[in-house]
């Protein structure tokens, strides 16, 4: 059996994009898990009350109705966001939390930020990457915090009969 401590867990990979740099990702703690889950869901809240709350946004669908795609293309959507392991976490905390160390000169080496009324404490390297680098970390650390996001249903059904 693997040890119940993510912070046992821990991978250094050649980062593909930008050779040869190297990262040192560990797999997240249940309350990373937890944190990303919570600032992904703060921000579809907020993200949807910005743009005049659920009935407005209802409202706004039914204008667009004629130019809705078919069902199998919303079927296809739907089944291809379920099947990003991403999906229902924020990428920053996911990278925050499971970047231990990089062959960058760029601290990793969190700072206090100011957002609004909030005094946050954030990694300024990790807030300038771009967006694809910041997903292909992300996701680096969700293939070893969650395995079975990754596999298939044939592949997930096996590795239950084994246990």
């Amino acid at each position: 059996m693997a040890s119940p401590f993510a912070s046992r867990l821990v991978v250094t990979i050649p980062i593909p994009f930008d050779p040869p740099n190297e990262v040192t990702l560990r797999k997240l703690a249940g309350r990373y898990l937890e944190r990303a889950r919570s600032v992904f869901m703060t921000g579809l809240f907020l993200d949807v009350q910005a743009r005049g709350g659920a009935a407005v946004q209802k409202d706004m669908q039914q204008l667009f109705v004629k130019d809705a795609p078919n069902k199998e293309d919303v079927d296809a959507q739907v089944k291809q966001q379920a099947a990003d392991p991403l999906n229902g976490f924020d990428p920053y905390v996911v990278a925050q939390g499971g970047i231990v160390a990089w062959t960058y000169p760029e601290s990793l080496t969190p700072g206090r930020v100011v957002e609004g009324d909030s005094i946050l404490m954030r990694v300024q390297a990790i807030d300038d990457l771009d967006e694809d680098a910041l997903r292909w970390f992300a996701t680096e650390v969700m293939r070893i915090t969650k395995p079975s996001l990754f596999q298939t249903s044939a592949e997930v059904e096996d590795d239950r009969k084994k246990d």
